[in-house]
């Protein structure tokens, strides 16, 4: 595993190292970066705590806000028509440092995260269900945790049980996926999960093993150990952390279950920009690997945000690792079409996550500079560039899995013709994707007086502002063309830095993420 010094971090910790976002993808940069770097819009470097917005129209029904943050609400949308608003894995250790703080702790459940696990808790052996990820993950995370362990406790790792002697307790253990391998390796297992259907699959399984049958496990929370006064060599709780209510409390829990000088390890996923496109939107909008709604984007933590709750809990960083759990090339066996590609600068990354790729334009010069700079890459070579309109494609009953159009929808004739052409290439249950600008007064500042006429970054007369379309606009006519939206997003540009945030404010720049209704 390759890993980076953190910048800056807590003052007294020995040392951190921040992951790779996740494993090396064949473009040199990571593979959404790249992706929404070029295509200006698309996703770019989300801001920490900034809510998205999901929106859901039905025939009859306001668009209304539901932050997944806990920063304050944003206004809700204009109720006149419908509406309802508002989605690289990193691995923890830590060393617990001596504290004589106050151990008083407050529960960090979230009832509505249980609800969710209970509902899939009869899959979580099945290695093609919606726990495939984990199960994928879980070789690497088990050598990590073997190695990490042995080198704090001064164990062989090659030898039959390198955890003989360690008393272990998984937090949020799930179906014992984790702890059926830690008994194996000879340590004293404790599992504790606070979904009752979670312990019974758990126990049922390893009864079928005799070296596992002796793990303890119990279906109750961190702070009702820390109530029984119980304390681990190592305590561990992977993919966890993003569940619960409140991450500094959970924390906290973890700390005064571990002994002095004990281990702690936590893994979860990075609020980045690829953990959006990938264990968002991929896994369980497009490849269904997931059931919709299992994760939320603001609930993600950053290393820095991981490594500072640790510290004031009193565990200090020593080492982070990566891991992607969902592979190089996520988009293998999709087939996409990219209408208004442009350069093809969004295609090209798309074909480098394995997908199938179509892209098309109206404008022929487009497509041959499209075309000769795919041709440098044989991962990008196989693309099928067109002259010709989403109509025609229509007319030649092609469809696809995920339909995108980035910054077309403001420059067509008919917006709404458009979108009923974007939806007949659509797959039932298929994705599509839209970004364009909000036709509001601020957009009518920067997008054309200052892009156009004071920083000239475009032509003048690119846009009009009359041709913009607001986001209740939007959702309606893509609610008339049968594509529900179930995302939405805006991005800020932060001329500082040069660069797109994810948020909120969708008065100028955003994007609708919808799917195609089972017809």
């Amino acid at each position: 595993m390759s890993r980076r010094p953190l910048r800056s971090g807590p003052r007294n910790a020995t040392s951190i190292y921040l992951p790779p976002i996740a494993a090396p993808l064949p473009e040199s940069s990571t593979m959404a970066s790249k992706l929404l770097r070029n295509i200006r819009l698309l996703l770019p470097n989300p801001k920490p705590n900034f809510p998205l917005k999901r929106l859901t129209v039905t025939a009859c029904q306001a668009l209304h806000a539901r932050p997944y943050s806990d920063v304050t609400q944003p206004v809700q949308i204009d109720p006149s028509i419908p509406k309802k608003p508002p989605i690289d894995g990193v691995t923890t250790v830590g060393k617990k440092t001596v504290n004589s703080g106050s151990n008083s702790l407050s529960s960090s459940l979230n009832e509505a995260e249980l609800a969710k696990f209970a509902a899939i808790a009869e899959t979580w052996w099945a290695a093609e269900g919606p726990f495939k990820p984990l199960h994928v993950m879980n070789p690497t995370r088990l050598t990590f945790i073997r190695s990490t362990l042995c080198r704090h406790f001064r164990k062989d790792p090659y030898c039959a049980r390198p955890l003989e002697g360690l008393k272990i307790v998984d937090v949020g253990c799930g179906g014992g996926i984790l702890s059926e391998p830690l008994a194996r390796m000879g340590a004293t297992v404790t599992a504790i999960d606070a979904v009752e259907k979670n312990i019974k699959i758990a126990r049922l399984h390893a009864d079928l093993d005799p070296l596992t049958s002796a793990i303890e496990y119990r279906c109750t929370t961190a702070e009702k150990l820390v109530e029984e006064h119980r304390e681990f060599d190592a305590v561990i709780a992977l993919e966890v952390i993003e569940h619960v209510a409140d991450p500094s409390e959970f924390c906290k829990s973890l700390a005064a279950l571990t002994v002095s000088d004990g281990a702690t390890l936590i893994s979860t996923i990075n609020r980045s920009m690829r953990s959006y496109a990938t264990a968002i939107i991929a896994a369980e909008y497009i490849l269904h690997w997931l059931p919709k709604g299992t994760h939320q984007w603001s609930s993600f933590l950053t290393p820095e945000e991981l490594a500072l709750i640790l510290h004031r809990a009193s565990i200090t960083v020593q080492e982070m690792a990566g891991k992607d759990p969902y592979c190089a090339r996520p988009l293998e066996g999709l087939k996409i079409v990219d209408v208004g590609c442009g350069g093809g600068i969004l295609l090209e990354p798309l074909a480098q996550m394995g997908a199938t790729v179509t892209a098309i334009d109206a404008v022929e010069k487009n497509i041959k500079i499209a075309r000769l700079h795919a041709d440098l890459d044989p991962l990008t070579s196989a693309i099928e560039y067109r002259c010709t309109t989403a109509e025609k494609l229509v007319e030649e009953h092609r469809e696809f899995d995920a339909v995108i159009a980035l910054e077309v929808i403001e420059h067509v004739a008919d917006p709404s013709e458009f979108c009923k052409s974007l939806a007949a290439l659509t797959v039932s249950d298929g994705a599509t994707l839209i970004s364009t600008i909000n036709r509001s007064m601020r957009s009518y500042a920067t997008a054309i007086i200052a892009a156009e006429y004071i920083l000239h970054w475009l032509p003048k007369g690119t846009h009009q502002w009359s041709s913009f379309l607001t986001p209740e606009e939007l959702a309606l006519i893509l609610h008339r063309a049968s594509i529900t939206v179930q995302e939405m997003a805006g991005f800020v540009y932060n001329p500082l830095t040069g660069g797109w945030t994810l948020s909120d404010d969708i008065s100028v720049n955003f994007i609708a993420f919808g799917t195609k209704n089972n017809q």
